[in-house]
């Protein structure tokens, strides 16, 4: 089953976000084109009249540099109505294929997603490892908010009110004003689960690592969280 993790950013994307969101990724090691994870991408016009546009690359020979022609080419479309797909590994000695997508949303916002499947993970550490970049992306590039999500739930609510009454998911990002919001020291002192305040002011719950659902421990956060009116479901 895939899953991801899904963060909102608060402008419209465009070049300089994917390109800021790629140089990030890279400098932690993310390739394009290895051979676990064939290079792809996809610019997709939202209109009628607009096709879309793939490209892949030929061999296993690491072609990172290409990523520069993509954001070119990406460049040319509205991103207001365009989506970007990209196909990167995030482990390539091992090899982790994952998808990552930004994707215009409601209000001039953005979805960036970070979308693999579960049998692509080699094993626990590497999966704390894609989390744990996914975390300094988010405190890095001004996310407003970001979690795990499935294949089976919808994309994450844009407005700021929809994302304060949203229950906290298995791994959850918020950032200074959703903090506050819902209470700074409440997140931090959830009863299990590792908490952490991120350096841009925001705040990094990991629950638990179930992607799919069924954690106890998720179950215990939720029950903490709404017992004063915060977060109920």
């Amino acid at each position: 089953m895939h899953w991801r993790i899904e963060f909102i950013h608060e402008r419209t994307p465009d070049a300089a976000l994917v390109s800021r969101v790629l140089f990030f990724l890279v400098s932690r090691g993310v390739r394009y084109n290895t051979e676990s994870a064939s290079g792809w991408y996809m610019i997709l016009p939202h209109g009628e009249d607009n096709e879309q546009i793939t490209g892949s690359e030929s061999g296993e020979s690491d072609c990172t540099e290409c990523l520069g022609n993509i954001i070119e080419q990406y460049r040319k479309f509205d991103p207001e109505t365009t989506s970007l797909t990209i196909v990167l590994d995030f482990e390539p000695e091992r090899g982790m294929p994952f998808t990552l997508s930004v994707v215009p949303a409601p209000e001039n916002k953005s979805r960036i997603k970070m979308r693999t499947h579960q049998n692509f993970v080699p094993n626990e550490a590497v999966h704390d490892a894609f989390v744990y970049c996914a975390r300094d992306l988010f405190s890095r590039l001004g996310f407003v908010y970001g979690s795990y999500s499935n294949e089976n739930q919808p994309s994450i609510p844009t407005d700021e009110r929809a994302l304060f009454e949203r229950p906290v998911q298995a791994i959850t990002f918020y950032d200074a004003g959703l903090a506050d919001l819902i209470g700074r020291e409440r997140l931090l002192s959830i009863p299990a689960g590792h908490a952490e305040e991120l350096s841009n002011g925001g705040v990094f719950l990991y629950v638990c690592d179930n992607q799919f659902g069924g954690c106890d421990d998720l179950d215990v956060v939720r029950e903490f969280l709404a017992s004063d009116g915060s977060l109920d479901e």
